[in-house]
């Protein structure tokens, strides 16, 4: 786990300083400003782990608040860090090709630029991320026994049922499932990712699915950041078998 930490300070940290600079040169901030922003960057570079530590105290808006904010900017930084040193990058490089120090696009358009590109980009993703749409892969393999006809495997994976994906959204998840006709239900990972009063309660939901051939999971690294023990009572009182090594 200090592993992850010192990626998470090194990393994430780094990106946010970048975000920092970057914002800082284009709109030249006054010191309230850069106070204000400084602060509201803690804020939001700290939230996935405050909310993380608050998830066993019994609160729940604000655990919820924090980890939605923190989670959404996580993302969001992601996509504008990339776009920014892409950009920097070509500036930069298309600057020494006509050697020239001054760089070609003033600070404040790109940073726009990206910020514009992150936008459109982040609000896509929120809607597709919510739009559950079934993959139909077929496979031929002559394992399959004479007379079978056909088996269905439906595969779910990084369902991450938490302080985000609650009772609704899992719902939504098995209504899909169901209306697939599985033969086999499958998840490959990352099942669980929250505290367990979160997920408690909602094993009979995967009850209620009973494909003819069974359901069988394995574990992701997230069902480890939760307790492996804890995440394979959950996996296997939802009527999952779970497969390890």
């Amino acid at each position: 786990m200090y592993k992850f930490l010192i990626f998470y300070f090194v990393a994430y940290g780094g990106a946010h300083l970048y975000f920092y600079f970057k914002l800082k040169n284009a709109f030249h901030l006054s010191i309230r400003a850069t106070l204000t922003i400084s602060i509201f960057l803690l804020i939001l570079f700290l939230a996935p782990v405050i909310s993380r530590n608050l998830e066993s105290s019994g609160l729940d808006i604000l655990p919820e608040l924090l980890s939605s904010a923190g989670y959404l900017w996580m993302g969001l930084l992601f996509l504008f860090v990339t776009a920014a040193a892409f950009s920097d990058t070509i500036n930069r490089i298309v600057s020494i090709a006509r050697k020239t120090k001054r760089v070609l696009v003033s600070p404040r358009a790109l940073f726009l630029a990206s910020a514009l590109y992150t936008s459109i980009i982040g609000i896509y993703g929120y809607f597709e991320a919510k739009n559950i749409r079934t993959e139909h892969i077929v496979i031929k393999s002559s394992k399959i026994p004479p007379g079978a006809n056909r088996i269905r495997i439906v595969q779910i994976s990084d369902v991450h049922i938490g302080q985000i994906v609650r009772e609704a959204r899992i719902k939504e998840i098995l209504k899909n499932v169901e209306a697939a006709g599985p033969d086999i239900i499958i998840s490959t990972g990352d099942l669980v990712d929250g505290h367990q009063r979160h997920f408690n309660g909602i094993e009979k939901l995967f009850l209620e699915v009973r494909p003819r051939f069974g359901k069988y999971a394995i574990m992701g690294n997230h069902e480890y950041y939760v307790g492996i023990e804890k995440s394979i009572a959950f996996t296997k009182e939802s009527g999952f078998k779970v497969l390890r090594d």
